[in-house]
This record gives structure tokens, C-alpha cells and sequence, in this order.
């Protein structure tokens, strides 16, 4: 350093600057300024001539005001050697530095020690800066010519500094610039690895612009593949026009390319042609979602025991509910015959996956299953809307089930609730019947039970009504 410092004032600095209290490095021409944080936030500015020496420094703080040397300006001296490579001798010591001078070994220590750090310092207030570190070591190599057994060391370095950035809160909106440098420089051994990796952490609206992109220029066949791969993956979330742009880049013998003019077809509404070669080639698409693509052409064929079939077994193979689509456009296809439907499908689905909640019958209108399954094992409660659902399209049915449910209601109680329970039916049935409705209601209630105070107060309900009539 071109001004003394002493050992305990070195050591000091040294201290500020391992815990990550210089703040980030400003640059203005040849001079270098930052914050450090210490009792206080001092202001440290650095200068050094083109030869990256330094000639000069001053702090805020009152040791350095009053002609001393002080630890924060030991603090950002330390982070400019690590940082910016500025030392007194003529040496060029850095990642490419090394590399200009032969010394590939040293090259790749540098790199391996300075992406470490990177990856020990990285906070939310410096991420930006750390990526940029990143891209200008990447556009270092891009230059380099280096041997297989190199390549692959310093590939090795960039994944592991890669998979510890992705790992750490608030870096996601740099993600993107990284991979398009790496996409423009391509010289990664490994660039599939990182995109492979990289795909996993970017949602997909981000991502295919960039690969869309990408297939205009020229590059090599496994990135290509890997591209095409992402974009057949994704190809619902596709244009019309980003299809078409994708299948011109494929080779018209290639399975992607016929997967791709399939989707073609149904969007624009071209059955004939998409059930032709559909059937010509389904056989050799078991890698690809087809799931849409069949739907519409089950649809458009108007086969609904074919695609009953086909969506049993989809869900067969999934052995899941989470997506009912399939079933809510078989359900559509069905229309009124749906009432009926239901009890095969239904009953074909338990034996699938075993059980099914009461959200997901609501959800696919399955209310005349749900009747059906009640009047089996009745209970004290009718689901809500299983109860609303019958009383406005089968009366007579949910009259049935209300039946059920007051003789549940009945069987677990004592006979002196017998009267207040006759009460409640009368309370919320009779509103909702006429007269001769509700007599029958009793009336059924009282041949199906035995006990005869309960077929005292139900007659008590049958003569009260029967006198409000006349």
C-alpha cells in the first residue's frame, strides 16, 4: 500500500472486511469509493492510476482526518485486491490475467477461490453485483482456448456457482440475463446441465422468448434438441405463429415436427387432417401430452364411449383426481344422459382411486349418485347442497331422503324428544309441500315405525294437518 499502516489497524480492517461490512464498490474513472459499516458508516474513496496502483485514499473517520491510515480504508483496499485485482506490482493477477500468461492451472485456482466468495458474500444488496462478476468471467472464457480436461474444471466451477445462486432468496430477477449471456457466448461444455437446471427455477413465459430466439441463430444439435424438447413441452402456451416459426425448424421427418402440425391442425380447426395423422402416427407420440389433442378429436368424432374409455384409463394412470377437465368434458358431452352416466363413471373411479370427496362430486354435478349413495346409508344430515340440488329437479326424491333422514334422526333418540322432532320436520318440511304432500310424508313415516309414542306424536302431526285442511 502506498501509505503505512500498522499491524493492529491492518488486522482491523482485515476483521470489517471478512464480515461483509464494506458496502458495494462504486467506480468513477481511476477512482474507487464504498461505505463501511463499523461504529458508524464511514465514506472511503480510493484512487489509483492506469496501471490499477493505487495512489491515494482518504476516509470520514477522524483517525484518517487527522493524517493516519485507518482501518476502513484497510477494509476496502482488501476488497478491491479481492474484487478489482488492483495491486502495487506490475503482475496481472487475475482469472484471465493468469490465463494470458500460461498459467491455466492458476487460472482455474483463481476462478474456483473468487466464486467461492462470491458464493460466502452473496447478499440481497450485492446480488447484482455478484452476477455481473459472473458474466464477466463467463465473457473471459468465451475467449479462452483451453484443453477438454480445463473445460471441464472450469464448467464444473460455473454449475457449482450457478446451483448456489439459484438456491439463495432474491436472485430470480438475474436469472435471465445470466442465461442469455451464457446462450450468446455458448462456449460451456455443460450449458445444457445449466439450462436443464435453469428450467426448474424460470416459469416458462420468461423462457421461451429467450429460446425462441435462440433458434434463430446458429447453434449446435444438443442444445438445439434440449430447446426443441422445452418448447414441445410447453407447446400449449405457444401462438399459433411461435408453432409454426418452431415446426420450419424441424425436419419434416422428425416425430416433434408431426406432433407439432397436429396441434396445428386442431387449432385451426382442420379435423380431417389432424384425425388422419393422428391415426398414422399416435403410436409413436407416447413421449408427448396428448391429452388436449384427443379431447378434441373424441369431441369432433362425437364418440363418447371412446373417450369414457380414454379418460378412465388417463386417470387410471394417474391414479389422481387433482385435474378433473377430462371429466368435466365428458360430463359435457354426456349432457342430460349425464343423470344416468354418472353412476357407472363414478362407481369405475372409486375403483380407481379409492376414494372421492363429496367437494369433487358437487363439482361434476353428480347429485343423483350422491342420492342414491344416501337413501343407501342414511344419515341425520343431508349435505346442503345435495338437498338443494334435489328438492329443485326430484322433488320426489328428496322427499324420500328427507324420509330417510328424520327416521335416522328418530332411532338415536328418547321418546320424550319424539314431540320436538315432529316439530322441526313440521317446521321444515310443511313449507315446502301442500297439504296432501305432507300427509303422506307423515303417513310413510308412521308404517315404517313400531313405536307407539312416536306413532302418537306423528298422528298428532297427521290430525293437525288433516283439521288445518279442512
Amino acid at each position: 500500500m502506498g501509505q503505512k499502516i500498522s499491524d493492529a489497524t491492518f488486522q482491523k480492517g482485515y476483521q470489517l472486511y471478512q464480515n461483509n461490512q464494506v458496502g458495494t464498490i462504486k467506480v468513477n474513472n481511476n477512482l474507487y469509493s464504498a461505505n463501511v459499516r463499523d461504529k458508524q458508516y464511514y465514506r472511503v474513496v480510493i484512487m489509483v492510476n492506469d496501471k490499477h496502483k493505487m495512489t491515494k485514499m482518504n476516509c470520514t473517520c477522524i483517525k484518517a482526518r487527522k493524517g493516519g491510515t485507518c482501518e476502513h480504508e484497510a477494509a476496502v483496499y482488501l476488497n478491491l485486491k479481492s474484487e478489482f485485482h488492483i495491486f502495487e506490482s506490475n503482475e496481472d493477477i487475475s482469472f484471465k490475467g493468469y490465463y494470458d500468461n500460461g498459467n491455466y492451472d492458476k487460472a482455474i485456482e483463481f476462478l474456483k477461490s473468487q466464486t467461492n466468495k462470491l458464493i460466502e458474500q452473496l447478499r440481497h444488496d450485492n446480488i447484482k453485483q455478484a452476477f455481473q462478476k459472473l458474466i464477466s468471467y463467463i465473457e473471459d472464457y468465451a475467449c479462452m482456448d483451453l484443453s477438454l480436461t480445463h473445460s471441464i474444471e472450469i464448467d464444473s466451477i460455473f454449475i457449482k456457482t450457478f446451483r448456489s445462486f439459484l438456491d439463495a432468496k432474491g436472485t430470480s430477477a438475474y436469472y435471465l440475463p445470466w442465461l442469455e449471456e451464457i446462450l450468446k457466448k455458448r462456449q460451456l461444455l455443460n450449458i445444457i446441465s445449466l439450462i436443464c437446471l435453469i428450467n426448474n427455477y424460470l416459469p416458462s413465459e420468461e423462457l421461451i422468448p429467450v429460446y425462441l430466439e435462440c433458434l434463430e441463430d446458429d447453434i449446435d444439435e444438443t442444445l438445439f434438441e434440449k430447446i426443441i424438447a422445452y418448447l414441445t413441452k410447453h407447446i400449449k402456451e405457444l401462438s399459433q405463429e411461435e408453432q409454426l416459426f418452431v415446426s420450419q425448424q424441424l425436419s419434416q421427418d422428425s416425430i416433434e415436427y408431426q406432433y407439432m402440425m397436429l396441434y396445428q391442425y386442431v387449432n385451426s380447426n382442420k379435423m380431417d387432417d389432424a384425425m388422419k395423422l393422428y391415426e398414422e402416427i399416435h403410436d409413436q407420440l407416447q413421449d408427448f401430452d396428448l391429452k388436449d389433442i384427443e379431447i378434441a378429436l373424441y369431441k369432433y368424432k362425437g364418440d363418447v364411449s371412446s373417450y369414457q374409455e380414454y379418460v378412465l384409463e388417463y386417470y387410471k394412470q394417474k391414479n389422481s383426481l387433482d385435474d378433473l377437465s377430462l371429466l368435466k368434458e365428458l360430463k359435457n358431452m354426456y349432457g342430460n344422459d349425464w343423470k344416468s352416466a354418472q353412476f357407472v363413471i363414478i362407481d369405475a373411479l372409486y375403483e380407481i382411486v379409492g376414494r372421492i370427496d363429496k367437494s369433487i362430486l358437487n363439482e361434476l354435478s353428480c347429485y343423483e349418485y350422491q342420492a342414491y349413495q344416501y337413501l343407501k346409508n342414511p344419515s341425520k344430515i343431508i349435505p346442503y347442497q345435495l338437498a338443494d340440488y334435489m328438492r329443485n329437479n326430484d322433488f320426489q326424491t328428496y322427499l324420500i331422503m328427507q324420509e330417510k333422514k328424520y327416521m335416522s334422526i328418530i332411532n338415536d333418540s328418547y321418546f320424550y324428544e319424539y314431540k320436538r322432532i315432529c316439530k322441526e320436520m313440521v317446521n321444515e318440511i310443511s313449507p315446502q309441500t301442500t297439504p296432501e304432500q305432507f300427509l303422506e310424508f307423515v303417513y310413510d313415516l308412521m308404517s315404517y315405525c313400531r313405536d307407539e309414542d312416536l306413532k302418537e306424536a306423528l298422528l298428532e302431526v297427521f290430525e293437525g294437518v288433516t283439521y288445518e285442511y279442512e
